[in-house]
């Protein structure tokens, strides 16, 4: 939980001016004030099953997600789009030993709506 709440503090201290554009890898940035992410919401008390699926839910949402869908999600911890490394950083406490070996397009198929996005 702490290191959920460090990373949500340092993800709104270092956001930018409202337009100001961030790291495009995922997809064009979103607007300054964009809600919460789900994944914001995991804690210890959310179930494995709940943060697999408020994770998916979450990069289901990033346009152009489908150029990341081989990615292991451990592999998160060094590579990738911030937005992503951020977002698996937020849930690996929960997910990690259960779906780290998963890519991104696994879990999204298994847990965000049964399909991928188009590619």
């Amino acid at each position: 939980m702490a290191a959920a709440d460090r990373a949500i503090r340092a993800t709104a201290e270092a956001a930018p001016a409202p337009g100001a554009r961030t790291d495009t890898a995922a997809g064009p940035a979103r607007p300054a004030g964009a809600t919460r992410p789900a994944s914001a919401e995991i804690t210890t008390e959310t179930t494995v099953d709940e943060a697999a699926t408020k994770l998916a839910s979450d990069l289901r949402a990033i346009p152009g997600i489908e150029r990341f869908a081989g990615f292991r999600l451990g592999d998160l911890e060094t590579r990738g789009p911030r937005p992503l490394r951020l977002m698996w950083q937020i849930s690996r406490e929960q997910l990690d030993q259960r779906y780290g070996q998963l890519t991104i397009g696994e879990l999204i198929d298994r847990y965000g709506g049964g399909t991928r996005p188009p590619a």
